[in-house]
Parts: C-alpha cells; sequence; structure tokens
C-alpha cells in the first residue's frame, strides 16, 4: 500500500510539475523543431514553466489561447531564461523576444507582443537567433 501510495504521489507531481495538457506534439519553425507540451486552460497557461529547473534543447512550451490578442507574459518564478515567440491564428511568427530573463523584482516585467497573437512558442533561451526564427516566419 505505501508504494502504492508513494508511486502515485511521484506520478501527480510529475503531472503538475509538466504544467500541461497534452504533451510531446513536434513543431517546426524553419528547420527547427521542437518536442512542446501543449498548454490550453488558464491555470495551466499563468503556471506555465514557473519552478521548472531548466528547458532542455529542443523541448518548449506551446500555449494555445482562445482568441487572438496583445497576450503579455512574464518571467514570475522563472528559474531559467527563455525565448517567447508570438504566432498569429495562421501560425506566422509575429513577435520574437530574446533572452528573456527570469523575474528579478516584484512586479515582474511584463513582455508584449508587437501584433496580436493566438499562440506563442517558448523555447530555450536563443535558439530564435540560433535557428533565425523571425517575423514572418510560419510554424509547422
Amino acid at each position: 500500500m505505501r508504494v502504492d501510495l508513494l508511486f502515485l504521489t511521484g506520478v501527480l507531481v510529475s503531472f503538475l510539475l509538466t504544467g500541461c495538457a497534452a504533451a510531446g506534439e513536434r513543431l517546426c519553425v524553419r528547420e527547427a523543431c521542437f518536442s512542446v507540451d501543449v498548454v490550453r486552460t488558464y491555470v495551466d497557461r499563468a503556471r506555465g514553466l514557473m519552478f521548472r529547473p531548466a528547458l532542455e534543447e529542443g523541448r518548449g512550451m506551446f500555449f494555445v489561447f482562445d482568441t487572438e490578442a496583445l497576450h503579455p507574459f512574464w518571467m514570475k518564478n522563472m528559474l531559467f531564461p527563455i525565448d517567447i515567440i508570438w504566432l498569429d491564428r495562421d501560425r506566422r511568427v509575429v513577435h520574437v523576444a530574446a533572452n528573456v530573463p527570469p523575474c528579478a523584482v516584484d512586479p515582474c516585467p511584463q513582455y508584449v507582443p508587437s501584433a496580436k497573437a493566438s499562440y506563442v512558442l517558448e523555447v530555450p533561451a536563443g535558439d530564435a537567433a540560433r535557428h533565425g526564427i523571425k517575423p514572418g516566419d510560419i510554424l509547422r
């Protein structure tokens, strides 16, 4: 019984730390491909990558919004920098915020795209520049 409880606790903690509704989707921009966790709910979007120790190379988080808007992002409780890539309803890159650092002051600064977006892709810091990801690129 104790082993089962420990196992279930481990599974629950793993699920909560992923902050995702679906995992393992593969998305590509230019020649760069990422295995992403897909988040669709308000709670999952608010948690995002908070408290994770790192975002491994080739991994990302993909946020799906109900409406196209200027969705701001912040880095509260983040432990590492990331690149934030906003995409419109056609999955065209509309804005890139590169090397966004973890929040160091309260209130945390917000990062807002220059155009409305329906999706956001978060990837390891430096990946957007390394792969030449820029506005106008299409997510596949």
